[in-house]
């Protein structure tokens, strides 16, 4: 019986060991531990680098990222609804204890900041492969050489998660306004 109970054991070790992340929505993931974050490099984003524009808001969305330097890519986007700025998000991927962290920060179009001083908005890395990125509740996946999707967990006020999905392209935010 000892023996039963002690292999039991076992395999439920090792079955919540190798079990680092769980289903978010139904393209997002969230992590279940900040251990179990994936080993990763800023060069496994590299694809990102570029200026992207996609649809979004009832309007043009555009992120640009620059080449990655410094253990770090830095971003920024902004939404343009109708000739005017909705809102700014200034942000980073970043080599973080041997993975990636994806932060941001939400500004108004006067740059007033959304988020409470010193407070920035975490995607731990859960998983990554050759064409997706998947952050905690923030899903990146390269579509092919100029197509990016990202799948965003959005709580609402009811306790519900809803997905927002984001189809970006490689061009000029310019040429499209």
């Amino acid at each position: 019986m000892k023996k039963i109970f002690l292999v039991a054991a076992l395999i439920g070790l090792s079955a919540s060991a190798v079990q680092a992340q769980s289903e978010y929505t139904e393209h997002t993931l969230r992590l279940d531990s900040l251990a179990k974050m994936p080993a990763a490099k800023i060069s496994d984003v590299a694809w990102l680098s570029g200026n992207w524009v996609a649809e979004a808001f009832g309007g043009l969305a555009e992120d640009i990222w620059s080449d990655p330097a410094g253990g770090s890519m830095m971003g920024m986007f902004r939404s343009i609804t109708k000739g005017e700025v909705g809102f700014y998000e200034l942000f980073t991927i970043s080599e973080f204890e041997g993975s990636l962290i994806l932060r941001l920060r939400h500004f108004n179009a006067d740059l007033t900041a959304w988020e409470e001083k010193n407070v920035t908005q975490d995607f731990p890395l859960v998983k990554i492969d050759k064409n997706t990125a998947w952050f905690e509740g923030f899903t990146i996946v390269k579509n092919g050489k100029n197509e990016y999707t990202i799948f965003l967990a959005m709580d609402r006020a009811d306790g519900s998660v809803r997905e927002m999905i984001f189809e970006y392209t490689l061009g000029n935010f310019i040429r499209m306004a």
